[in-house]
C-alpha cells in the first residue's frame, strides 16, 4: 500500500514538472500566412508573420529570419492585446533575392518560443508610380503664384 502511494506521489510530481514546459509551449504561437491562411509556401514575398501571446498583452518579442545556422536579420516588436495575433510584414524584415528556405523564429526573454519554416519566394521590387502632372489651370490664383 505504501509503495502504491509513493509511486502515485512520484507520478504526480513528474507530471507537475513536465506541465510548465507544455503550458509555455501552448502560450505562444507564431506562423506565416497569406490571404489569412497559414502557409509554408507563400506565392508572393508579401506574406505576413503572426505572433500571439495567449496570456499577456504588450509582450516584448524578437523575430529573426534564419537560413540554416546563419541569422539573417532580426527585429524587436511588442504584441498589442492578449490572445490577439500581432502581424508584421515579412518583406519589412527580410527580402530574399532568390527563392530560399527561411526559418522565422520568435524569442521572448532570450528564449525561442515559436518557429515557422517557409519556402520564401524571390522578392521583386514594385516600380514606383509616376507623379501626376501639374494642372494647367489654377482654381485660386493667389495660391498658384
Amino acid at each position: 500500500m505504501a509503495l502504491r502511494l509513493l509511486s502515485a506521489l512520484l507520478a504526480a510530481l513528474a507530471f507537475c514538472a513536465v506541465l510548465p514546459g507544455a503550458a509555455q509551449a501552448a502560450r505562444f504561437e507564431g506562423h506565416a500566412a497569406e490571404r489569412d491562411q497559414p502557409t509554408h509556401q507563400p506565392e508572393s514575398a508579401y506574406y505576413r508573420l503572426y505572433f500571439t501571446d495567449r496570456e499577456r498583452a504588450r509582450t516584448a518579442y524578437r523575430l529573426c529570419a534564419w537560413r540554416g545556422a546563419k541569422r539573417l536579420r532580426c527585429r524587436s516588436e511588442e504584441t498589442r492585446a492578449a490572445r490577439r495575433a500581432h502581424a508584421m510584414g515579412a518583406w519589412n524584415l527580410y527580402r530574399p533575392a532568390r527563392r530560399m528556405r527561411v526559418t522565422w523564429r520568435w524569442y521572448v526573454g532570450g528564449a525561442e518560443v515559436a518557429s515557422w519554416r517557409v519556402m520564401s519566394p524571390r522578392y521583386v521590387a514594385q516600380p514606383r508610380p509616376k507623379p501626376l502632372p501639374a494642372p494647367d489651370y489654377c482654381p485660386q490664383r493667389r495660391l498658384c503664384s
